[in-house]
């Protein structure tokens, strides 16, 4: 390798399209010389990005803030597709190509991000020597039946070997009080070994014997434990920060232990909780899940007010500020000149309660009127254009909507707030 001069290679290689190299490539004949410049053309693609070094926070901000077509070439760059195959159409059986679609900037960002995490194995196959690839397929095609049978039993073992250590992954991994209810016995943890373990016994107990949900009510009765116990001792001021994180579980639709697992840290839990737990004798006694949220409700720990800036809000929240391009046709009274004109729309609030699925309020720019929408709607006219617009998350298909749920919430969000809209304790 010391006869080889990186510096030159560097130099020969800067402003070289992928192709050029590709070309390059093939008539070399030095195995080393090929590797090498495969690795610095690779390392030159990575500088390019702006990427190295960066954090995934950091590197995920700076992608969104791109501008479309330096995304897009970007992604060529890569040797990434920027389309993929569209199968909304669902009328049918068809013999014509199948459409492609441009993919979303979310998903634009994440396959950029897991390339570069992974080494750019895209690019490396692009610049693989088409020799090398002709020698593999004349060895494939002129192998005996034994060799072809041998090579199969090995990739056939290596495929076990991968499913046995993905098997092993949960083997020592237990279910505890902060398990999420969501997952899966056997996939996420073991139940192996119950007779040992109070929480694993309960789980199975949860998972044998009751609906998928049961684990959730845990928290739930323990916070009525909990809130009733703090008046009964007259500290209204934990009472207030229970209530207040019960206000937080209804605004975000979702259940109060998966509120609970957001705002406290695993951090948090392991440095200050067990600590606090351990200081006496009746908090050991205590149920898990009450002596959790006494402390929480009694120490200066854990900030509501700093949670809230932290944890992600819903995703139909994050569509606050959304920009729209709607054409005056939309409207059903708009005057026949208005008719062919474009107004610009910006989404102002959400109302995910709405039977009929208008859960998007959009205003017009110069217009105080607010119009509700539904998410197609959305996906037809957003303004894909606009600076703003790869910060958004738009899927294809809206995400599913508990109406009873949302319903449920709001309505005990009302019981929770006196006519001033302040919380009651």
């Amino acid at each position: 390798m010391s006869g080889i001069n990186k510096s030159k290679i560097y130099e020969e290689l800067e402003g070289k399209s992928n192709q050029e190299v590709a070309n390059k490539l093939k008539s070399m004949t030095s195995r080393e010389e090929r590797c090498e410049v495969r690795s610095v053309f690779i390392s030159l693609r990575k500088e390019e990005t702006g990427l190295v070094g960066k954090s995934d926070d950091e590197a995920k901000k700076l992608l969104k803030e791109m501008k479309k077509g330096s995304r897009k070439a970007l992604m060529r760059s890569l040797e990434l597709s920027v389309n993929e195959e569209d199968n909304s159409d669902k009328g049918g059986k068809s013999k014509s190509p199948k459409k492609r679609k441009t993919l979303e900037p979310h998903v634009q960002v994440e396959r950029i991000l897991e390339e570069m995490r992974d080494g750019c194995p895209s690019l490396q196959m692009r610049l693989m020597n088409a020799n090398d690839a002709d020698k593999k397929a004349c060895q494939r095609a002129n192998e005996t039946a034994e060799k072809r049978r041998t090579r199969n039993e090995g990739n056939a073992a290596n495929m076990a070997s991968v499913r046995a250590r993905e098997r092993a992954k949960i083997s020592n991994s237990k279910p505890t009080y902060n398990t999420k209810p969501w997952e899966v016995p056997g996939k996420d943890f073991t139940l192996k070994g119950h007779e040992n373990d109070v929480t694993t016994a309960k789980t199975l107990f949860y998972s044998k014997n009751g609906p998928v949900e049961e684990p959730v009510y845990l928290k739930l009765v323990a916070y009525q434990h909990v809130i009733e116990r703090l008046r009964d001792r007259g500290d209204m001021c934990a009472v207030a920060k229970l209530v207040e994180l019960l206000v937080l579980k209804l605004e975000r639709r979702e259940c109060l232990m998966k509120t609970i697992c957001d705002v406290i840290s695993k951090e948090l839990y392991k440095s200050e909780y067990l600590k606090w737990e351990g200081r006496t004798e009746e908090r050991q006694r205590m149920v898990r899940c009450d002596c959790e949220l006494e402390w929480f409700a009694t120490t200066d720990v854990v900030s509501l007010d700093e949670s809230r800036t932290k944890i992600s809000i819903p995703w139909i929240q994050t569509l606050i500020g959304l920009h729209l391009i709607v054409p005056g046709h939309w409207w059903n009274d708009c005057e026949e000149e208005d008719k062919s004109k474009l107004w610009r729309c910006e989404i102002d609030s959400i109302n995910d309660t709405d039977k009929e699925e208008k859960y998007f309020g959009i205003k017009c720019h110069g217009d105080g009127v607010r119009y509700w929408i539904k998410y197609e709607t959305i996906k037809k006219y957003v303004d894909t254009d606009h600076d703003d617009y790869p910060k958004y998350d738009l899927p294809e298909k809206q995400p599913s909507i508990d109406h009873e749920l949302n319903a449920r919430c709001e309505q005990t969000l009302r019981r929770l707030k006196d006519p001033n809209g302040e919380i009651l304790d």
